[in-house]
């Protein structure tokens, strides 16, 4: 459960619990985190007016190399100072031109472009060259160079350097937790806050024309430094993970982590944690308190919601008999399993913060795990009955508890569950219908951690909001309390 960083309690089995806050607006914010969360928001929303944003140039160095002499004495200059480098890897913007015509299409690459640092940018006019320079090849396929933008597989020298290519949209994803599909200009806006000039009269010039004019220098040499700032960017939060990792690692020592025979009490725990943050909206009506939302995948438990009073001492003991918990609870819904394998979502919200409407609400939910499968290529839907579907089986059962506009309860994702757990009981009560998983639909492995991105991502497209992370060791704390008052 975290504030500003990924912090997470460990059970055995891998199990975990991690809790986000959802912030509706900015105005709910002390002022000294408003301006971070409005960067936070600009990054989170994928509408972006682009057009809106300031733009970016590079204006630093530019050097224009047009014949194979010049070409090959500016990179021999290059790959003597990357050799000075204290470095392991030189990171390098990369990028390309070529003409273009509505009619024929791409044309044979024309112009390539390089941008060692932020002050300094390479640009090769190769239309021309018979063959490259074989020094051009060396600073490409230099062991310690990155290039860095993204893949270009028409590149004539594509089969040197494809080792060395790292495209920023699969490396942005990667650390940021996201699922886009990134051009030039939606990175920039993204990650850097500005736009790049896509003038088309530059853009669709003809590139392979010598000598370059100057608004064409400009643009090429922005598309390498923009590649450039773009991978140093991830690459710093790539760090300052790294960092946080190490430190919750150290954060979740001794007491935070649940021994082997504490493991059946973390659906207990979890059930207090819920009850905890619910107590604190209704003490504080009229404040600004957090909204959470919890994120655990659970030891095996049966659960029952208020509809199901009738279970009896017989069949609350067959149920244990599988090795499964059993618990009764206040949600909606009918009997249900927790287990392994199943992302487990619990929003604890303030609705009047988003809409005070129940069904509403209940809308959401399913919208966000539609949206989430949709992203996973799975057709799911809605029903008649409760819970999100893909054909006549569930793929997400959802059970809420709602106490003066403050929810509480969720929903369970099946990712890689073991559905043989479900034949023990009627799951929700509805006969005559099957479960099935992700990795069921999928015919592959998809594990909570692979959705737990894509989950929050459909959140906060969904509900419009932010999700802001708690501080390091806070998690951790919150949790430690929860599993001790179960005690």
């Amino acid at each position: 459960m975290s504030r500003q960083t990924k912090s997470t309690v460990k059970y055995e089995k891998d199990n975990i619990i991690e809790g986000r806050v959802i912030r509706r607006s900015v105005r709910l914010l002390p002022e000294s985190q408003q301006k971070k969360l409005l960067n936070e928001e600009l990054k989170n929303n994928r509408e972006a007016d682009i057009s809106s944003l300031p733009p970016i140039h590079f204006t630093g160095k530019i050097y224009y190399a047009t014949d194979f002499e010049g070409c090959a004495n500016i990179c021999d200059q290059v790959i003597e100072r990357i050799n000075k480098f204290a470095k392991d890897i030189v990171p390098i913007g990369f990028d390309l031109e070529w003409p273009f015509s509505f009619q024929t299409g791409s044309g044979k690459t024309a112009l390539a472009q390089v941008c060692v640092s932020e002050q300094t940018c390479h640009l090769f006019h190769i239309y021309n060259l018979k063959k490259l320079p074989a020094s051009f090849i060396l600073l490409l396929s230099h062991p310690k160079v990155r290039l860095v933008g993204r893949d270009f597989p028409e590149f004539p020298a594509q089969i040197v350097v494809e080792n060395n290519c790292i495209d920023c949209g699969p490396f942005c994803n990667k650390i940021y937790n996201r699922s886009g599909r990134w051009s030039l200009q939606r990175l920039t806006a993204y990650l850097l806050e500005k736009q790049i000039s896509k003038d088309a009269k530059v853009r669709n010039s003809k590139w392979h024309i010598l000598p370059l004019s100057d608004a064409q220098k400009s643009y090429a040499a922005t598309d390498a430094y923009v590649s450039l700032l773009l991978h140093l960017t991830i690459q710093k939060k790539a760090e300052e993970i790294e960092r946080l990792n190490i430190t919750d690692q150290s954060d979740v020592q001794g007491d935070a982590v649940i021994k082997e025979d504490e493991a059946g009490q973390d659906y207990k725990a979890s059930l207090h944690l819920q009850k905890t943050l619910v107590d604190q909206h209704h003490h504080h009506p009229n404040s600004t308190q957090e909204n959470t939302l919890v994120l655990i995948e659970h030891n095996p438990v049966y659960t029952i919601g208020i509809r199901d009073k009738n279970y009896t001492v017989e069949e609350i003991e067959r149920l244990r008999g599988t090795g499964a918990e059993f618990f009764k609870t206040n949600r909606g819904g009918l009997i249900t399993f927790h287990g392994p394998g199943q992302l487990v979502a619990y929003p604890i919200i303030n609705l009047k913060q988003f809409k005070p409407s129940v069904k509403w609400y209940v809308e959401q939910i399913e919208k966000t795990v539609i949206r989430l499968c949709a992203e996973m290529g799975i057709k799911a839907e809605t029903s008649p009955h409760t819970g999100v579907w893909v054909g006549d089986k569930k793929i997400c059962a959802i059970g809420i508890h709602g106490s003066r506009f403050i929810t509480s309860h969720g929903l369970a994702l099946n990712c890689n569950t073991d559905l043989q757990w479900f034949k023990h009981i009627v799951p929700c009560g509805i006969e005559g219908k099957g479960v099935t998983s992700l990795s069921e639909e999928l015919n592959t492995e998809v594990t909570v951690s692979d959705v737990i991105p894509l989950f929050k991502n459909a959140f906060e497209d969904q509900f419009k909001c932010t999700i802001v992370d708690y501080q390091p060791g806070e998690a951790s704390e919150i949790m430690r309390a929860a599993v001790s008052s179960t005690k």
